[in-house]
């Protein structure tokens, strides 16, 4: 039976700990980009029905609100989604 000096065994795992952090940063960093990509696109489709409500002279502030209200309720709904998700996770997880 071969023992394992506990110093050893730290380093190791801290190891892993900093492999795994660097990947979950590049991960974060790829949805970042594929958010803005895909918030982009939405803001070019939805250019018609921006058209549409200035015609029918809605103010710029209404506009505004609207679009953070959106981002707001569906920031909200994936929250509430979200939290269920992440207490039933195991605890050792």
């Amino acid at each position: 039976m071969t023992t394992i000096p506990m110093a050893n065994l730290t380093v190791a795992r801290f190891r892993y700990v900093r492999l795994f952090s660097a990947i979950a940063w590049i991960i974060l960093f790829i949805a970042c980009i594929n958010f803005m990509n895909l918030a982009t696109a939405r803001a070019g489709q939805r250019v018609k029905e921006i058209g549409v409500r200035k015609n029918a002279r809605r103010s710029k502030k209404a506009l505004i609100g609207q679009f953070i209200l959106e981002a707001l309720l569906m920031s909200v709904i994936a929250m509430l989604l979200s939290y269920p998700a992440g207490v039933s996770l195991p605890a050792g997880f």
